[in-house]
């Protein structure tokens, strides 16, 4: 695997994580509407999946590097 890809793959959820919990703790903190306490919470929360997505993708990508088991 190509390091390059590797840091990229693991880039890509940690940047979406960002904009998720930006936008998210924004809209959070506007409560200009019923909906958007609500709303402002679930795209936060969406943040937190892209934190696992980046957990994920760098166990399987470090796990591609060193394979577990070696002969």
């Amino acid at each position: 695997m190509n390091y390059v890809v590797s840091v990229t793959f693991r880039a890509i959820p940690l940047a979406m994580m960002a904009v998720y919990v930006g936008f998210g703790l924004y809209v959070w903190t506007a409560e200009e509407a019923p909906g958007d306490f609500v709303a402002g919470r679930v795209v936060t929360f969406l943040g937190v999946i892209c934190l696992c997505l980046f957990c994920t993708a760098a166990d399987l990508y470090s796990s591609i590097d060193r394979p577990l088991h070696r002969s």
